[in-house]
Formats: C-alpha cells, sequence, structure tokens
C-alpha cells in the first residue's frame, strides 16, 4: 500500500478506534459518540471557526437576469461532457457565529508585533510629518485619487479585454491541440470582480482540464491541500500517476511543457515567477504605447481540475440568507498544482491546493449588490468595494511598483497629491531600516481583510453608504493595522484554520504598518 494510501487509512482508522473506545461524550457537530471530546480533533477544529450564517447575514433579492446567467455558466462549464463528474467531499454545517468572531478578534496568542513595536512605528510615521518629508495639507480630495489614480480608463479596458479573450481562447485550442483532454477556462482575478485598480496591466486565469473519475480527498493532507484520486484506470493519466494518485508536479511539468510551444513574440514567458508556482507566467506585448513604453499585459495562466460539491475542509455557507454567499457551495471547488512548501509534508507531490477563485470572484463582484432593490447590480449603491480599490492602489503605491511609478508621471496633476505623497514616505520608511527584499503580503490578504468587512464584521448597506466613503475607508485601515500586529488574525475566507498571515515576516509588517500610519493620515 502507498504511503498516501496508509496516511488515509490510518487517519481514517484513527477515527473509528477513539469512536468505538468506551464511548461517553457525544459531538454535537458529527453526533459521533467519544470518550473525550478534547482528542476529537477533526470536528473541533473546524467547529471553532465555521461561519454561522444564520446570525450574520440578513436576506437580499436576486440580481439581474444576466449576472444569473454569468454565475450558472461558472459553476457548469467544467462538468464533463458524458454526464461523469468529479466528485467532492461534503461539509457538515456548523452553528456557530461567536466562536468565528473570537477567533477574528484574538486567538489567545501573542500578537507578532508587541506593544512597544506599535508605539516605535506609529511615532516613525508620526516623524515622517514631523519632519516635513511629506506635507499635511488638508486640501487632498478623495474622490481625485480615485477617479485619477484608481479607476481604469475606459479604451485600456476596451482594448485589454479584446486581447486578452482573444488570447484566452488560442491558449483552451493549443492545450486541446497538445493533450488528449478537453479545455474550458474561467476567466478570474480583479479584473473580472471589478476590483482592477490603475491600468488592466495584469490578468488572471483557470485552464481547466475536464477529467473524468477523480475524486478529492482531504484526509491527511495539510490544511488548504487535498490528493487527488483517480477511481477509473485512464490510459491518458498513467504518466501522471502514482498508484491510484494524481500527481500535481507531473501534471504541472507536462502542461507548462505544452504552454512552451505558445511563447513566439508578442507572448514572453515571465521569468519573476516562483519555482513551484501553479502559474505559467507570460507577458504579452499589445503593440500599443502606454507613455512612452509598449503596453504589456502580465497573465497568469493556470491550469486547473474542476469538482463540484464543496471540500470537507471548507467552511459551510449552507445556511445563509445573503445573496452572495449563501449558493456559494454550489459553485464547486478547483484544485491547482501548486508546490506545498510545508516543512514536514509528505507526498507532496501529491498535493494540491484547494482553490475557490469561482467563489472569490462572487463575493468581490457583488460585495454592493444592494439589499433591497430588484435592479441591484446595475450601479454601486454602497462604497465597499471603492474601498478595497483604494486600499489595493495603496497597497500596489507601497510595494513600489515601477510602473505604476512611470504611470503616476503620466497623469494629470489632479488626484497625484496623494499618490506622490505615499511614494515619498515609502522611500523614506525603506531608506530607514524598514526594506523589504521580497513581499509575501499581497492583495489576496487584504481581499480576505475585507470579505470580513464586508461579510462577518461590518454589515448592512447602511455602514458601506457612498456618503461614508472616508470614514470606512480609515476604520478599514485600523483592521489592517491589527491585521499586520496580529491583534487580528486572519483565516482564509473558505478555510478555517488556515493563516493567511503566517509567511509575512516581521520587517514587512512594519514596514506596512508605517504606510498605513501615513494613509490614515493623508486620506
Amino acid at each position: 500500500m502507498s504511503t498516501v494510501r496508509k496516511k488515509i487509512h490510518m487517519a481514517k482508522d484513527k477515527d473509528e478506534e477513539e469512536e468505538i473506545r468506551d464511548p461517553k461524550k457525544t459531538c454535537h457537530h458529527c453526533h459521533r459518540k467519544y470518550a473525550s471530546l478534547a482528542n476529537h480533533v477533526k470536528c473541533q477544529k473546524r467547529g471553532d471557526a465555521m461561519i454561522s450564517a444564520k446570525t450574520k447575514v440578513t436576506s437580499v433579492k436576486q440580481e439581474q437576469d444576466d449576472d444569473k446567467e454569468e454565475e450558472s455558466r461558472d459553476s457548469k462549464k467544467f462538468q464533463n461532457s458524458d454526464g461523469c463528474s468529479n466528485t467532492g467531499e461534503t461539509c457538515r454545517y456548523i452553528d456557530d457565529e461567536s466562536k468565528r468572531l473570537t477567533e477574528m478578534t484574538y486567538n489567545g496568542q501573542k500578537p507578532v508585533l508587541s506593544s512597544t513595536d506599535k508605539e516605535e512605528l506609529e511615532q516613525f510615521a508620526n516623524d515622517i510629518f514631523e519632519k516635513k518629508i511629506i506635507s499635511t495639507k488638508n486640501t487632498r480630495n478623495i474622490g481625485e485619487f480615485f477617479g485619477k489614480q484608481v479607476q481604469l480608463r475606459k479604451h485600456q479596458i476596451a482594448t485589454a479585454r479584446e486581447m486578452f479573450n482573444s488570447l484566452v481562447q488560442k491558449v483552451v485550442c493549443h492545450l486541446e491541440a497538445k493533450t488528449s483532454w478537453r479545455w474550458g477556462d474561467l476567466k478570474s482575478g480583479s479584473y473580472y470582480d471589478g476590483t482592477k485598480v490603475s491600468c488592466p496591466d495584469e490578468m488572471d486565469c483557470m485552464f481547466v482540464a475536464k477529467l473524468q473519475s477523480l475524486e478529492v480527498s482531504t484526509r491527511g493532507a495539510p490544511v488548504g491541500f487535498c490528493y487527488v484520486k483517480v477511481t477509473q484506470p485512464q490510459e491518458d493519466l498513467t504518466n501522471f500517476c502514482q498508484e491510484d494518485f494524481l500527481s500535481s508536479t507531473k501534471f504541472r511539468q507536462y502542461i507548462f511543457s505544452c504552454l512552451e510551444d505558445m511563447l513566439v513574440r508578442p507572448i514572453t514567458r515571465d521569468t519573476t515567477q516562483e519555482p513551484g508556482s501553479p502559474s505559467f507566467g507570460i507577458n504579452y506585448d499589445t503593440g500599443l504605447k502606454d507613455g512612452d513604453s509598449n503596453f504589456v499585459i502580465s497573465i497568469d495562466l493556470v491550469p486547473a481540475l474542476y469538482f463540484p460539491g464543496w471540500p470537507d475542509t471548507a467552511g459551510d455557507f449552507s445556511g445563509c440568507t445573503q445573496r452572495q454567499l449563501k449558493d456559494i457551495s454550489k459553485k464547486g471547488f478547483l484544485v491547482v498544482a501548486k508546490e506545498c512548501d510545508i516543512a514536514d509534508a509528505k507526498d507532496r507531490d501529491l498535493l494540491w491546493r484547494l482553490s475557490f477563485s469561482a467563489s472569490e470572484k462572487t463575493i468581490t463582484k457583488h460585495a454592493d449588490l444592494d439589499e433591497n432593490d430588484e435592479c441591484a447590480g446595475s450601479t454601486e449603491r454602497t462604497c465597499r468595494k471603492k474601498v478595497l480599490r483604494i486600499l489595493k492602489r495603496i497597497l500596489e503605491i507601497a510595494k513600489d511598483d515601477e510602473d505604476s511609478a512611470r504611470m503616476d508621471e503620466s497623469l494629470a496633476t489632479q488626484g497625484k497629491e496623494i499618490a506622490s505623497e505615499l511614494r515619498r514616505a515609502a522611500q523614506y520608511t525603506r531608506e530607514h531600516g524598514y526594506c523589504v527584499a521580497k513581499h509575501k503580503f499581497t492583495t489576496f490578504q487584504l481581499r480576505t481583510l475585507m470579505w470580513n468587512e464586508f461579510y462577518v464584521a461590518t454589515l448592512g448597506d447602511h455602514m458601506w453608504g457612498n456618503d461614508s466613503l472616508v470614514n470606512r475607508l480609515k476604520l478599514s485601515i485600523v483592521k489592517l493595522k491589527k491585521m499586520l500586529t496580529g491583534e487580528l488574525p486572519m483565516d482564509h475566507f473558505f478555510i478555517p484554520n488556515f493563516d493567511i498571515m503566517a509567511e509575512v515576516p516581521p520587517v514587512e509588517r512594519k514596514y506596512l504598518y508605517i504606510m498605513a500610519c501615513v494613509a490614515e493620515r493623508l486620506l
């Protein structure tokens, strides 16, 4: 028996043995009897962090028909053409709102940054103003900042969409010619959920291989990962399997080798991708001009597998009444061939990373969905996405992207003031001991924070009215600062007990904390 099979059977046997031994107590989550619930880890860990939909959400009406059709397409388009579907394990619903909120505000552990650290960082941020590194004028206009620094230009949107859609079709045709499988696509990322900022120069697309007779198992896998088992022998998968399990490493290497054949101008490989990334990164030169330079779109092509249902390690939203969340599990989930970098992980070549890209697209795209208007979605009646986009732009500036710096110079002077002040603060901070070699804090962590704000911590459209933009922005920055210090623990929105801040080092937390303090005063 293979290592993976042994591990899965051992985990199953352990649960069964634990139940048989002198059963005295009943777990109210799974209704099984145990000698001690303290050792009943599987339900307890998941139960401590699951979302209670009954007390945290309110009902909203159906949005426009075209949005509904699009969401339905996303959830159905990866079904196998012969009616055979892959399967995922299902999750039990746990009604425990208070525990999730408790975990989100304090987890009983010492924060990564101490109170002394916070005092020093706040003093450093204050010195930036006191020493006149940046201006303290009170004439800034957040509307102009959003209009000139955050919103996309309409002509760029049209150009990027046309070229990207054409490229996606070429990739699908290329993969179908190179492999024996049919392929579908899921356009994901900020461009397609309405939160892209500045310029449509980055895009993401998942390419889904329509394989048959597969099932997912999370038993024995690290949190956030799973195994993919081939339930029926398939000749075209033989070279990618170890025993009955599909190798993510072999799959990734094979698909990437197929995509290499597409690398002819105007497409070149993005050499900045980290080893083990599930994405085949390319740079697509559109041949158009963006100021003095060419307009180049950076694109992540991500091979994936689709499964209906919901993984058993994910939170259960089946009791939700909120439109954006109540049917989220019906979209299914994906797995991608991301290398597991957990030190003690075994069988890492067989591990696949769980992905909820379709669900993330939904809860972001429709974050401004009006609760009481049947025509909701046609206009943005709240400022949720505006707050997220402004924070994304601030993060982008703080990370000192060179393309963004060039773009600042090409824009009109209106709206540039805040961006220019942030750049000067960032440069000064890096020059005085807070230089980050490689950023681990990405827009994903920021989006997760805001999803929790939208759907857990700050409910109700009245809290997010457009006239509350500045106030909500500043309050969100306060939450961001607590997230950076560790006072506000942050799990993956869909996977409890999956700390998304674990890899962000103290020096980066300190740097971003200073920048958050500066932004808080500027806005």
